[in-house]
């Protein structure tokens, strides 16, 4: 993030506008479930949460699209490209399990940590 940040003061870079979804998503995610156990929050967090790690991830797409002969470049882009995808597929399960935990208690129990056990 702190990147693409810097990388704004010559261009606009669209990790500022992805990881900045990402990461307000997260703190949505840890809210809804340790804060506030709140299920209309973890609602949010369970389309939110996976489509900012799919953004992040089609910004990675897009620069090996845009670098294609710094190689050094191209692997880290690539070895995100396949973290952030992995961290979306958790992140949807995780949500999911989120959200069927604080339905089944009735919006949580006062801000204890949800059951998160299948």
């Amino acid at each position: 993030f702190v990147w693409a940040v810097k990388n704004c003061a010559k261009h606009l870079d669209l990790g500022v506008l992805t990881f900045g979804f990402t990461l307000i998503f997260s703190f949505v995610g840890i809210l809804s479930g340790w804060g506030a156990a709140d299920l209309e929050l973890a609602k949010w967090y369970r389309w939110g949460g996976p489509l900012g790690c799919g953004l992040v991830c089609m910004n990675y797409v897009a620069g090996l699209a845009i670098f294609k002969k710094h190689l050094l470049l191209r692997a880290y882009m690539m070895i995100g490209v396949v973290w952030w995808l992995i961290a979306g597929l958790f992140s949807l399960e995780f949500a999911a399990t989120l959200v069927r935990s604080l339905a089944a208690k009735g919006n949580g129990d006062g801000g204890q940590p949800p059951d998160l056990s299948m």
